[in-house]
């Protein structure tokens, strides 16, 4: 019969990563590595092998993934000093990998060694936007009071680095904005400030459109960042008339919308001001969603809790 090959035995490593399972795909490595070892010349352990264990660890939520996901780049490291560099190349899924294993963590330390590692992949590979996504990631899911200025700086070297930002991108900074500890009117203001200065750009330049994703986060930002509550909500209406006039309504930004408006703004916004009970995105004008993914499925918000009756 048929023997497995590298081939076989990374596909079922694969798996194993997209289901976040590094046990059951370090297994795999082992009985590849032993049987490599043992001189089986059809099985080599190869960089898109190592690269389906770091995805797993990075999906893992083990306390202790992102230090596995680090020691898995040693061992990378380690066989490429023991001559085996054809096939065991890092490469840009190895160290975005890595990175979205530190993002994922909760380690105090975790910014700290994510700059670390960012400093050697900007010194062995050219970076693409992918890599400078996930560092901004980092920040953005961190507890540091001024993440939103430490991800400026990250799209600022970026640009420098003669990479364009595109939205996502700019939608992970506001993210860090959204969740920055508004602990100070100081740190607040700055990080308010920095979501103006993003949603400008992305109206301003003519390739870059504001999605569904930049106003939902706008929104979160508004009801985190700005204290006086007829401002807010004053924010928030203008926010919500520019996101439908765009067509970028969708479920998610339906839900978020719901979150952090009162009863009366929110039905009169969607403009339903006697409305209650079921609300979807079919329930509103076609035109607000026709550039966005509308997820419209059916679901009561008196059953889920986020709409009183009037």
């Amino acid at each position: 019969g048929m023997k497995p090959d590298t081939i076989s035995y990374a596909t079922v490593i694969k798996a194993f990563g997209r289901a976040g399972d590094p046990e059951g795909a370090e297994a795999i490595i082992k009985r590849i590595e032993d049987l490599s070892a043992n001189g089986n010349q059809d099985v080599t352990p190869n960089i898109s092998c190592y690269n389906a264990l770091l995805n797993a660890y990075a999906k893992s939520r083990k306390k202790d993934s992102s230090t596995m996901a680090e020691a898995v780049l040693r061992r990378i490291d380690e066989a490429r000093a023991k001559g085996e560099p054809q096939h065991m190349v890092p490469n840009i899924i190895t160290y975005t990998s890595c990175l979205d294993a530190l993002a994922r963590s909760g380690d105090a330390d975790r910014v700290k060694r994510a700059e670390a590692l960012f400093e050697r992949v900007i010194r062995d590979i050219e970076c693409n936007d992918a890599v400078w996504n996930v560092l901004l990631w980092v920040y953005a899911k961190s507890n540091l009071r001024n993440k939103a200025a430490k991800g400026l700086e990250v799209i600022q070297r970026m640009q420098e680095s003669g990479l364009k930002p595109e939205v996502v991108t700019y939608n992970i900074l506001l993210n860090a904005c959204s969740t920055t500890l508004a602990t100070s009117d100081i740190g607040r203001q700055s990080a308010l400030e920095i979501a103006v200065d993003v949603f400008q750009i992305l109206r301003d330049d003519a390739t870059l459109t504001p999605d569904s994703t930049t106003y939902y986060t706008l929104f979160w930002i508004c009801h985190s960042l700005i204290r006086d509550g007829e401002e807010k909500h004053k924010t928030i209406e203008r926010t919500f008339e520019m996101c439908c006039e765009n067509g970028q309504v969708n479920r998610k930004l339906l839900y978020v919308l719901r979150k952090v408006t009162p009863d009366r703004l929110f039905w009169r916004l969607i403009d339903r001001p006697d409305g209650h009970g079921h609300v979807t995105v079919d329930d509103l004008p076609p035109e607000w969603s026709r550039n966005s993914n509308r997820n419209s499925t059916r679901m009561s918000w008196v059953e889920k809790g986020y709409i009183k009756h009037l």
